[in-house]
């Protein structure tokens, strides 16, 4: 079958853990998280067939200061698009803590892109959800270490449609920061970063609406100059945008080699 791993952290136990999927016998897809020792030894593997028993799936996972792992994805629920916002909380040594399951009020299909622990001790994950009336929004949900939800935020956009978040980072100013894309006048796409504080309540909304139709922000990185960094791409250049901690813009790069070009991950070097 198909098996892939969508994101990898290194502890400060020393250890590797990886995210994504594997397929197996019954299940199909299942959200999996793998650890390693650093001389690529397996440890442990953490797999979870959601209640279909059909595509499950972590897109992100993230090691805390607490010393459990975190992964983020979705799993499905039944026949159809019925998916849900879920992230899974384990042990270093692969022992299940707890696992939580959002959905949207709309019942549709829903996932989160990206986890992070913040300084505060609590887990911010971002991606989308479906609710009535407004399709898909821009999503970031807060839990406790425990697993408890704290609150959830959803962002839906000028054009009432299509909504999504990819990338989450929490500042050393104690706020959320969050990229993706969100629709704009006439379905298309605009480059998207939201701030937010650490209780949930919006700080403000970054959009960049390119000469084309789809412009989408991929990675988000907070640098220790305090500013922000996002990648993604506009009209089919590979850009970075940055960005005040006040969500003022201060410089826009942009770079083509041949027709079709985009970034994907950004991070700052110390």
């Amino acid at each position: 079958g198909s098996d892939e791993a969508h994101s990898v952290v290194y502890g400060s136990d020393g250890n590797i853990y990886a995210a994504g999927y594997s397929s197996n016998s019954g299940t199909l897809e299942d959200f999996t998280v793998i650890s390693l020792t650093s001389s690529g030894t397996e440890r442990w593997v953490y797999k979870y067939d959601g209640p279909a028993n059909s595509m499950d799936g972590a897109y992100s996972v993230v090691y805390g200061s607490d010393g459990n792992i975190y992964a983020a994805g979705f799993n499905s629920k039944g026949i159809g698009a019925d998916q849900d916002f879920v992230v899974i909380s384990l042990t270093s040594s692969g022992t299940e803590n707890w696992i939580y399951c959002y959905n949207g009020t709309a019942g549709g299909t829903d996932g989160a892109r990206s986890v992070v622990y913040g300084s505060d001790g609590n887990i911010y994950a971002a991606g989308n959800s479906s609710n009535s009336g407004t399709l898909k929004d821009f999503t970031v949900i807060s839990l406790t270490s425990s697993g408890t939800e704290r609150w959830v935020y959803a962002y839906d956009g000028p054009g009432n449609d299509w909504d999504v978040a990819y990338s989450i980072v929490y500042g050393s100013d104690g706020n959320i920061y969050v990229a993706g894309w969100s629709c704009g006048s006439g379905d298309y796409s605009d480059f998207t970063v939201i701030s937010l504080t650490g209780g949930g309540t919006e700080r403000w909304v970054y959009r960049y609406d390119g000469p084309g139709h789809h412009d989408l922000a991929y990675s988000i990185v907070y640098g220790s100059d305090g500013n922000i960094y996002a990648a993604g791409r506009i009209n089919r250049y590979f850009i970075v945008i940055s960005l005040m901690g006040s969500g003022r813009e201060r410089w826009i790069f942009g770079y083509t080699a041949f027709l079709d070009d985009g970034a994907k991950s950004v991070t700052y070097g110390l």
